[in-house]
């Protein structure tokens, strides 16, 4: 779950159009928490509401999150916050790489097979899913080929299968098929996996007229159209499409657009040089 100000106020219940305290915020806090404890509610997953609970409580009394940034502290923000969740996704990635090296360790079991798998983030969002075909060692010892159909509804980047792989003769079982999904997200798109693996973020480059005074527009996501539109005195930071992430078992994601704010108009030497033009056109050819 990604979490903003307008989302931490909404899980506690609060107005975030009116100024509240730090009191109100615990006040808040212990209310909905007692609805959702786990020995008040049993019902209710202690992994889930109440964690959620205890999660805008801290966000909402950090004074550094909730405190509004300048416009350049923004734009270095959102490039930070980009540039990590790449670089968590990549390091994720290598961690989970198997080569022909690694067959070389001595906890390799050569029964096992293991599998990497490209796969795009449109087909992963249309869920259409992936026919993997590969080769195993039977019990009389021939390579035939078997197809496995994986399923793109609740992903995993890692998955195992077992008596999946080849043939022992020593213990008289089948090894597993470990199959490493590798995702290939086009430009402008990153994977939340820190916090949520279904929620999507989305860059997206605006002028900073628009930023300040707001706008309507449409954007196309995976061959849809959505009409989104940003009020500077309500959205801030980014929009929250909900239900435009990636397939769970019961619902999507959402789909977070983070604002990348030109600042080109912001840089005096290019203000003054473009006033300079304007007014003395034949100083420059």
């Amino acid at each position: 779950m990604y979490l903003n100000r307008n989302k931490a106020c909404q899980i506690l219940n609060l107005d975030p159009s009116v100024p509240f305290s730090d009191d109100d915020v615990k006040k808040a806090y212990r209310k909905k928490a007692f609805q959702v404890h786990p020995d008040k509610s049993p019902q209710n997953p202690p992994n889930d509401d109440f964690i959620q609970v205890k999660m805008a409580r801290d966000f909402l009394l950090n004074d550094d999150i909730n405190e509004i940034p300048s416009f350049n502290l923004y734009a270095e923000f959102i490039e930070k916050a980009i540039k990590g969740i790449k670089r968590f996704m990549k390091e994720k990635f290598e961690e989970m790489k198997t080569d022909d090296d690694d067959k070389k360790n001595d906890n390799y079991k050569t029964i096992d097979i293991h599998l990497k798998v490209d796969i795009t983030l449109h087909e992963l969002y249309c869920d259409k899913g992936k026919k993997i075909t590969y080769r195993y060692l039977d019990e009389s010892g021939e390579l035939l080929l078997r197809s496995i159909y994986i399923s793109c509804i609740n992903y995993e980047i890692q998955r195992r299968f077992i008596g999946f792989g080849d043939w022992d003769s020593n213990t008289k079982t089948y090894g597993d098929l470990t199959i490493n999904m590798h995702i290939d997200c086009p430009k402008h798109y990153v994977i939340n996996s820190c916090i949520d693996k279904l929620d999507l973020i989305r860059s997206i480059p605006i002028s900073l007229y628009d930023y300040y005074y707001g706008f309507k527009t449409e954007i196309n996501h995976f061959n849809e159209t959505i009409k989104i539109e940003h009020n500077p005195h309500y959205h801030g930071r980014d929009i929250i499409v909900e239900q435009k992430g990636l397939q769970g078992e019961k619902s999507r994601g959402d789909l977070y657009l983070l604002f990348e704010i030109d600042f080109t108009w912001c840089n005096e030497d290019v203000m003054c040089e473009d006033s300079m033009k304007k007014t003395f056109p034949s100083l420059y050819p």
